[in-house]
């Protein structure tokens, strides 16, 4: 075990609970807002290509929500034992979690530069995609898998950055990625100056050096020690039980994503039956969803890493005094965007669409919806809290009660068999936010998740 005084000056074992959630949630928003920057600036520029190049891009995006299941579980087992063994001020442990992450992420990565290779055509076809879109497509995301490696790797140590309290080192170097990006994007796409002119191909090589770029940056700052952890060595001997300590925290967590992903996708097939006005307004509630969820996804990784630290210092009161607090302050903000939006869900909706039909199908979903949105405050924050304190099986499980034994067969029921449409899907969404929220409220009161034993 080893520490210094330095290390632990600024830690957050003691202080201000709210000081310290939002010192470490301000910079994972603006780190998300970089990169969501970023993705709009790519489709634009793409979406001037054509339709069809946008189309492929968007249908490559649906095969990246893959690596994103994967990804979210990684981080989650690498931040969570991370601040757990910081907050024990064992730096030894820490440093051995590191190179085990790293070691997955490796792994992960070439998974999935063989099934971006040989897969891709195929799923793209499963999805729909015209024989047009299916060969743009297939260029577009088979690069973009091939260097996926760089932004595991840059995610990953981005994690164990932030499983010590360092929030602002992440928010940096994604801020530096999206910028390359960006500058990259018209550069090799329409081929200014001396780059040549690549089209759909330029968009994703620009996508793969920019995160090639980041990774490249977070391995310096991991060996080089300009954060708050440092990697002594290259090579090391692998544990097979911390292996599967991690990988025990990790596919709950990942699984977790994916059943919110394909709720999701479910849920439009079954809107779809109901007209392009209903997608329209669905694809307009999915983007208001992730709208309302960016701050409580900042807000809920801040208490994680608090959660951790705060188990390893076997200050269970305070982690689980932090958990509550974070859902306060989620729910004041949920409570005064929801009423906002539940008044004015007419003009909200009309900013992405003023088709009459798509204005009141849409302006129903916010006014079912935004109910539901302010248990979020609740079933988010204390799920990403237990997340944090390695205890991610059970959460995975209620996640899956709400959306498979409550959300979609209570949509089905509701719009085909009782003739509610459209609003007994949005009824459907908005309960299963209140059923979760009681599920883990309920859960996190037993306080099983404070014992976690990660050893």
């Amino acid at each position: 075990m080893t520490s210094s005084s330095g290390t632990f000056e600024n830690n957050l074992l003691h202080g201000n609970i709210t000081r310290n959630i939002f010192n470490l949630a301000l910079p994972i928003i603006t780190a998300h807002l970089f990169a969501n920057i970023f993705y709009i600036v790519d489709m634009i520029y793409v979406g001037r290509i054509g339709p069809t190049a946008l189309a492929a891009v968007s249908m490559g995006a649906v095969l990246m929500s893959l690596v994103w299941t994967m990804l979210i579980g990684l981080a989650i087992g690498a931040s969570s034992l991370t601040a757990r063994y910081y907050g024990s001020r064992n730096m030894e442990m820490v440093e051995k979690i590191a190179h085990h992450s790293m070691l997955l992420t490796l792994i992960v990565s070439l998974f999935l530069f063989v099934f971006g290779l040989f897969g891709t055509p195929l799923l793209l076809r499963l999805l729909g995609g015209s024989p047009e879109v299916v060969e743009l497509g297939t260029v577009y995301t088979r690069i973009v898998f091939s260097g996926a490696a760089g932004l595991l790797f840059m995610f990953i140590i981005n994690s164990i950055f932030r499983g010590c309290g360092d929030v602002k080192t992440p928010m940096i170097i994604i801020g530096i990625t999206s910028l390359i990006n960006i500058i990259l994007d018209p550069l090799l796409i329409f081929g200014i100056g001396p780059f040549p002119e690549l089209g759909i191909k330029g968009a994703a090589i620009a996508t793969v050096i920019g995160q090639g770029i980041g990774a490249i940056l977070n391995i310096i700052i991991l060996f080089k020690g300009y954060s708050r952890v440092k990697l002594s060595r290259l090579f090391f001997k692998p544990e097979a039980k911390l292996l599967k300590t991690i990988i025990g925290i990790s596919l709950p967590g990942s699984l977790q994503n994916f059943y919110h992903t394909l709720s999701g996708l479910i849920l439009m097939r079954l809107v779809s039956t109901f007209g392009t006005p209903a997608i329209a307004a669905y694809g307009i509630g999915i983007r208001l969803d992730i709208m309302v969820m960016l701050p409580g996804w900042a807000i809920g990784a801040a208490v994680a890493t608090i959660v951790g630290q705060n188990l390893g210092a076997n200050q269970p009161e305070r982690a689980e005094k932090t958990a509550w607090q974070g859902a306060g302050m989620y729910f004041v903000l949920l409570f005064a965007v929801c009423t906002a939006m539940w008044f004015g869900s007419s003009n909200v909706i009309s900013l992405f669409n003023n088709d009459p039909f798509v204005v009141d199908i849409g302006n129903n979903y916010i006014r079912i919806v935004a109910i539901g949105y302010v248990f979020l405050s609740l079933s988010l924050i204390l799920t990403m809290a237990m997340n944090g304190a390695g205890y991610t099986f059970v959460p995975m499980l209620l996640i899956a009660i709400s959306y498979f034994l409550f959300r979609v067969p209570i949509a089905f029921i509701l719009s085909k068999y009782l003739g509610m449409n459209t609003n007994g899907i949005w009824i459907a969404v908005s309960g299963s936010f209140i059923l979760q929220a009681a599920l883990v409220v309920t859960w996190f009161r037993l306080g099983y998740w404070k014992h976690k034993n990660l050893d």
